[in-house]
């Protein structure tokens, strides 16, 4: 599992105080922390492998051919 990626977004998310990104957000994300490169031909590929892999557990899941990505339930320590 990808847990730098999903800590990644969980903190996002706490700080935006929102509970789910689309995966297009998440990728952008990702990409400026610098955690997973984007596609420069298809936006959001490298992160869409990933959810079709199932990297994301539980914690992604698809309407139609949208990817929705929730915060985890894991407990981040404060520092790291």
């Amino acid at each position: 599992m990808q847990f730098k990626l999903i800590k990644c977004l969980d903190r996002y998310m706490d700080l935006n105080h929102i509970s789910e990104l689309s995966a297009p957000a998440a990728a952008e994300i990702l990409e400026k922390a610098g955690l997973l490169k984007d596609s420069d031909l298809r936006k959001g590929l490298p992160l869409r492998d990933l959810l079709r892999a199932g990297e994301f557990g539980e914690w992604a899941y698809q309407i139609g051919s949208t990817w929705h990505i929730k915060r985890s339930n894991i407990k981040w320590p404060e520092k790291q």
